[in-house]
């Protein structure tokens, strides 16, 4: 509270007695919620928290959300996300109801998860991470800080319409034009303490370095040894006395190097190292450094047992804090008077009561005048315009503070320095004082603070993994330290690799991030407040795991139990878990004061349902046997070949295969069954025999006992072989075979089909069969359908012993008559032939020879395909054969067949000549076809005669030829042997020649004389024509011919023609002058009349006029 000095916070919080607590109504309970490595962890007041893990070769980040509604706290993951790179700073926007987190890696990567629109985004790393703070500026934002190689980025992500934008890392560029020559080399955020959570206020607060200082012109990479050994984490930086100016502290890396930047390139420059307290100083030759990549780097390592020691100095510093808020782009304002924090670094800073509050720790910070390590509390206004330095405080410090946290309710800020003090401030009016503090073994690297309703609780982290804890209880005006162990007195550590101890709201829960996984302390007040917290105490109500096996009778491990466990402490159920097909080992919840009740319902129907109860203290293993079922056994035993119980007397053996038992009975002859009791669950081998043996087999059969049980066991007789040999003196077509049936006792012993018999062969047919006795053979043919069989059907007895029996069966086929009737032509006569005919079987190459007389005989078969061989004899007693040799194959399959075979004639060599007579020597003038017998002998093209040799029947051959394009009048003609060669001349087809002969005037001619001349053709022929002028000549076709008319009167004329099929030609002829004065005779008569008459009466005119003249001249 405002003007409200909180200083009653001396001594510890009440003590309450362990049965006391015990009996509480909520139990402490401690719980790894998650088993792997944390490497970070965050809380922000609430039951949120931001933790990660080490996964192989990448990190897992979680928000999780801490349930503590039961007594046995629990982890609920949130979002999940993957890192390449170790996670080590976190926040959120909103503690209490989170939307954005924000992960930044070692290696400076940005990860930002979205809860309401499920995605993550990640933004590539600049350097090492320095800090990072979550600013509203009208837009979700986040600005991260980084470090490379003394090169100090600060970027800022803001959240746009379309997704998450980077503004970028220069500086200008976000803060404004008049810092764009600044460095940033922190930034912290501003936190709101509101009562019960402490938020993010959006703002940050920014230390600026002007580039005025620090702009570098080059850079110098040096290495720094002490002893001749690289030495890490010594302060260097330099002077150079040409321009007094100083550069940039540097610290050195693992391998003792360390980069300066140069405002100036000077030739020389004075490096001062500051190593233990005392700083030691040398001169740079820049000249001797050797470039690279914009590095100057000096050939020659500095060892400070070498050079000489000076004074310590601090290098001028110009810097500031600003405020970095307001919209986008920022808003900055630099803090008033914040000059005067030079030399420090930013711890904290927050908003209360309308002030703000910046803590920051440093050595020789100007505000102080002293060249001590100090803490100093800075206040101003919100907007850093105005510096209440009325209210500042400084406290003198062994070491740097390292880390800072403040109540929710901002009345306690709680400081871890490097040398391991917990400083733990109180709220006085406007200001802080210090109240106490708590030592611990290292330096303290992590801090956290709970506000309860009894007062507050602190946390505290070193880098030992050592937890220190304080109670401030208020109601009473106590602090006291509630955290001892055997070696500290202070603090604990039942964790190995603690990185951090979060406090929830009121204490509710304690978290610790640790080396063994994520631990949650549920009702961590009531522990804290009812006992000293010691690593036994710890330990005593850790909710660890106790390993029950489940074992039967046996000893044998157990599976596929459904079993249920309920931890009680005083009566209070802490935990219940069931497990569904379990086993043979759980992990049941434990803790050291509790009882553990176990109910176990096997799946297995053999063992009993139980239950068991259980005292955690001092046990990590326990084994429990769940107990078997008894079972009854009732054995019904069977002769298999007459189903009805055995005929003789038996023993029965029950061996128990899992404990190595047997339980012996006997069994009477014509006995039903008998009955075995109290039999342990398992596998059974049974065993009968027959007493002095000889009718029955050994039986054995192997049995699972799960529950009662009737079991029938069959004997088997013992099979006797019977033997049957079947032979056959011939080979059985294919299609043919028999089926081979032994019957006995009305029953098929055996029964197979055979087919491929072959011939002289011996078949061994063997099969076994349990009847004694006598027993019926029978074979039966078999055969395709339509054809008669091969085989002719037997039976046979025979008498089947204990020994077997054997038996052979000759087959005997039936047979078949087959006539043969062989006749030939001679002439137009049909005589009968005596030939000698050779019978080969082709199924198994039998032969035999007959001789047919007078063309039948009647031969005895068996079924099969034969092959016949008739060779005729000689017609007369000349010894000439005029009939040729047959082979024929034929298939014999039915009775009485009769075979009519007619034997060809020997054929004789013929010489034919084949010639075209009319055409010029002799040739063939069209594609002819010669067949003899009507089969075709040759094909021959135009061109010469061609001579063929034919092979002619002794009575005659009937020889045939065609013309392709019908040039030539089809040959028929029968031809026989002969010793002069046989011309064949072909008669070409005719062709009518319709011949006119007409005059000049086109009428026909009677009786002109037509002369025809072949001009390709022997051929010549005269006609006379008809009174219609025309006649009709028939010719050899396919020629040329020259046509000639002439007639009375008339001059000849002549034409050619080429004719191949029927045709006209006209000739006209002209007619002589004799001819031609006969036409016009009449003409000519009257002509000459009429000129004499003309001539006369002319003459007479004249007489006449010269009358006339005489008498006018009278």
């Amino acid at each position: 509270m405002k003007n409200t000095l909180l200083v009653a916070v001396v001594a510890a919080a009440i003590l309450y007695s362990f049965s006391v607590m015990a009996a509480a109504e909520e139990v402490p309970v401690i719980h790894i919620v998650d088993s792997r490595p944390v490497v970070m962890l965050e809380a922000f007041g609430s039951n949120y928290i931001v933790y990660a893990v080490k996964d192989g070769e990448a990190y897992k980040v979680y928000l999780a959300y801490i349930n503590t509604t039961e007594l046995k706290p629990s982890l609920t993951p949130l979002y999940e996300a993957t890192m390449d790179s170790e996670p080590v700073y976190a926040t959120l926007d909103n503690p209490s109801n989170p939307r954005y987190v924000f992960v930044v890696s070692r290696r400076g990567d940005l990860l930002i998860l979205d809860l309401e629109e499920p995605g993550h985004y990640v933004f590539a790393g600049k350097g090492n991470p320095k800090g990072m703070a979550y600013l509203n500026l009208g837009r979700p934002s986040i600005a991260v800080l980084t470090e490379l190689d003394n090169d100090y980025r600060l970027y800022i992500v803001s959240r746009i319409r379309l997704g998450w934008f980077e503004a970028g890392d220069a500086v200008g560029s976000l803060l404004g034009e008049r810092l764009e020559n600044s460095i940033v080399q922190q930034v912290v955020p501003v936190y709101k303490p509101t009562g019960s959570l402490i938020e993010p206020a959006g703002s940050a607060i920014v230390k600026l370095l002007p580039t005025a200082t620090v702009s570098a012109k080059a850079k110098l990479r040096l290495q720094i040894l002490y002893n001749g050994t690289p030495i890490q984490g010594v302060t260097v930086f330099g002077y150079i006395p040409s321009t007094s100016q100083f550069t940039p502290e540097s610290i050195t890396d693992e391998n003792g190097y360390a980069i300066l930047q140069l405002p100036t390139l000077a030739q020389l420059i004075d490096i001062i190292v500051s190593y233990g307290g005392t700083c030691y100083i040398a001169v740079v030759n820049t000249t001797k450094a050797i470039e690279v990549d914009n590095t100057l780097n000096y050939p020659e390592p500095m060892d400070i047992t070498l050079l000489n020691k000076t004074v310590c100095i601090n290098p001028r510093r110009e810097y500031a804090y600003y405020l970095v808020s307001g919209g986008y782009p920022p808003r900055v304002s630099e803090l008033a008077s914040s000059y005067k924090l030079m030399n420090s670094t930013a711890l904290l800073a927050y908003i209360f009561n309308g002030k703000l509050y910046l803590w920051v720790t440093g050595r020789d910070v100007e505000f102080t005048k002293l060249d001590r390590i100090v803490l100093v509390l800075a206040v101003f206004s919100p907007d850093g315009a105005v510096a209440y330095e009325n209210l500042w405080r400084y406290y003198v410090l062994g070491d740097y503070a390292r880390t800072a946290a403040i109540s929710p309710d901002a009345n306690i800020v709680a400081i871890g320095t490097s040398s391991g003090s917990l400083l733990v401030a109180g709220l006085d009016g406007d200001t802080y004082r210090l109240l106490w503090s708590l030592q611990l073994h290292a330096a303290i690297k992590h801090v956290s603070i709970a506000k309860t309703t009894r007062g507050y609780v602190v946390a505290a982290v070193d880098e030992g993994g050592n937890i220190g804890l304080v109670v401030i209880d208020t109601e009473r005006g106590e602090v006291r330290v509630e955290s001892e162990s055997s070696h500290c007195t202070t603090c604990i550590s039942p964790w190995p690799g603690t990185v951090a101890a979060i406090l929830g709201p009121e204490a509710n829960f304690l978290a610790v991030g640790t080396g063994a996984g994520l631990v949650v302390v549920n009702s961590f007040a009531n522990l804290l407040f009812g006992h000293i917290v010691t690593e036994q105490l710890i330990a005593n109500y850790t909710l660890r795991t106790l390993s029950i096996s489940f074992v039967n009778e046996d000893g044998e491990p157990l599976e596929n139990l459904t079993v249920a466990a309920t931890l009680y402490v005083n009566n209070t159920v802490v935990d219940s878990i069931s497990y569904v097909e379990a086993g043979p080992t759980i992990e049941a919840p434990c803790m050291e004061p509790g009882i553990l009740e176990i109910t176990v319902a096997p799946k297995e129907p053999i063992y009993e349902p139980s239950s068991y109860k259980i005292l955690c203290a001092g046990k990590s293993n326990v084994t429990l046997t769940v107990p078997y079922k008894r079972f009854t056994l009732v054995l019904h035993l069977v002769d298999s070949y007459t189903n009805k119980p055995p005929i003789r007397n038996l023993t029965v053996q029950l061996i128990d295969e899992k404990r190595s038992r047997t339980i012996s009975a006997t069994y009477p002859s014509g006995t039903r069954s008998i009955e075995l009791s109290e039999l342990l669950p398992g596998n059974y081998t049974i065993v009968v025999r027959e007493v002095g043996g000889g009718l029955y087999r050994e039986a054995t059969t192997r049995i699972c006992m799960d529950s009662d049980r009737d079991v029938i066991v069959t004997l088997e007789r013992i099979n006797v072989a019977v033997i049957v040999t079947l032979a056959s003196q011939y080979t059985t077509p294919k299609g043919d075979g028999i089926r081979l049936r032994v019957v006995g006792d009305n029953r098929v012993l055996y029964e197979q089909e055979f087919y491929g018999i072959e011939a002289d062969r011996p078949y061994l047919i063997s099969f076994q069969t349990q009847h004694r006795g006598s027993a019926t053979i029978e074979v039966t043919p078999l055969h395709p359908a339509g054809e008669d069989p091969f085989f002719k059907p037997l039976t046979r007895t025979v008498n089947v012993t204990d020994n077997g029996a054997a038996v052979e069966i000759q087959l005997e086929p039936v047979t078949y008559r087959l006539t043969l009737r062989l006749t030939g032509v001679v002439g137009n006569e049909t005589i009968p032939v005596t030939a000698r005919v050779t019978i080969d079987r082709v199924e198994d190459e039998k032969i035999r020879s007959v001789l047919v007389l007078n063309a039948t005989a009647t031969i005895t078969l068996v079924k099969g395909t034969y092959r016949l061989h008739i060779d005729p004899l000689p017609y007369d007693n000349t010894g000439f054969k005029i009939f040729d040799v047959v082979e024929r194959e034929v298939y014999l399959a039915r009775d009485n067949s009769v075979l009519d075979i007619r034997l060809p004639t020997v054929r004789m060599p013929v010489t034919a000549k084949i010639l075209d007579k009319l055409a010029l020597e002799n040739r063939i003038v069209d594609s002819i076809v010669v067949r003899l017998d009507g089969v075709e002998v040759a094909r021959i093209s135009p061109g010469p005669p061609q001579t063929l040799t034919l092979l002619v029947h002794v009575n005659g051959s009937v020889l045939t030829i065609e013309s392709a394009r019908n040039f030539y009048q089809p040959v028929n003609i029968t031809i026989k042997p002969s010793n002069t060669t046989l011309e064949i001349a072909l008669a070409r087809t005719p062709r009518t020649l319709h011949i006119v002969v007409e005059n000049d005037q086109g009428k026909g001619l009677a009786a002109a004389t037509v002369n025809i001349a072949g001009m390709d053709v022997v051929f010549s022929s005269t006609l006379m024509t008809g009174v219609d002028g025309t006649v009709d000549a028939v010719l050899p076709s396919n020629a040329n011919y020259q046509v000639c008319a002439v007639a009375k009167g008339y001059r000849q004329a002549c034409t050619s023609i080429l004719l191949t099929t029927d045709d006209t030609v006209t000739l006209a002829l002209q007619p002589t002058i004799q001819t031609l004065l006969l036409r016009y005779l009449n003409v000519i008569i009257m002509i000459v009349i009429s000129a004499v008459i003309l001539i006369v009466i002319r003459h007479y005119l004249s007489k006449l006029m010269m009358r006339l003249a005489a008498e006018e001249e009278f």
